[in-house]
């Protein structure tokens, strides 16, 4: 079975970002009947999610807000370099901002050779 990455935000919730949310839990039903589907990055999320498999290798929600916000870029770039490293999944594919989600799964695909797929955020 082929196995994709979804990497989303830190916060997958309507309090954070409300579309996101709302996407993700359609896609994942959607994807999660034909492929090994692997979630990335969320650690506050609702609890229609945790029938996934969701993987966040670096932790950083309970660093002070000001500190997360500093760290939110590289710690989306690490998660999402080291689950690709790891899982050796066939496609990455960003859910939620472009900016940094997107950025981080193309840099993983170049690094390892897998293939990406970077959509635009539902609420930019």
């Amino acid at each position: 079975m082929k196995k994709i990455g979804l990497k989303v935000s830190q916060q997958v919730t309507t309090l954070a970002h409300g579309a996101e949310q709302h996407t993700l839990l359609i896609m994942a039903d959607f994807l999660n009947k034909k492929y090994d589907l692997n979630i990335i990055g969320c650690e506050v999320y609702p609890d229609e999610l945790k029938k996934y498999k969701i993987i966040n290798l670096v932790n950083y929600y309970h660093f002070p807000k000001l500190l997360r916000k500093i760290l939110h870029i590289p710690m989306a770039m690490i998660n999402t370099i080291m689950y690709a490293k790891n899982e050796k999944p066939d496609l990455l594919f960003s859910l939620g901002g472009p900016y940094y989600i997107g950025l981080a799964v193309l840099v993983a695909g170049k690094l390892f050779g897998i293939k990406t797929l970077v959509r635009t955020a539902e609420d930019h």
